[in-house]
């Protein structure tokens, strides 16, 4: 609560890049990204403790998790697909 939000992201290189984000609201370990991230980011979920800025890594798509609660899908959750660095 104190820092600066930051998720890391797969460039098109294969480097693992940390970018700013603005928080909108966080629930729990869920976030709602308001900016810093675009449609079609990588965000790395999984693996953050193997991964450093800079590293070249081999991304694994993580499948789509169902809804809870029966909460209306987020349009910008869609945008950017999960990521397992490894």
């Amino acid at each position: 609560p104190q820092g600066e939000a930051t998720a890391l992201v797969v460039g098109p290189d294969g480097k693992v890049e940390q970018r700013k984000v603005m928080i909108a609201r966080a629930l729990g370990n869920r976030w709602l990204v308001k900016d810093g991230l675009k449609a079609g980011d990588r965000v790395i979920v999984e693996g953050l403790q193997k991964v450093k800025p800079g590293a070249v890594v081999k991304p694994v798509e993580k499948p789509a998790e169902p809804e809870r609660d029966g909460a209306a899908p987020q349009k910008a959750a869609a945008a950017a697909p999960a990521t397992t660095a490894r």
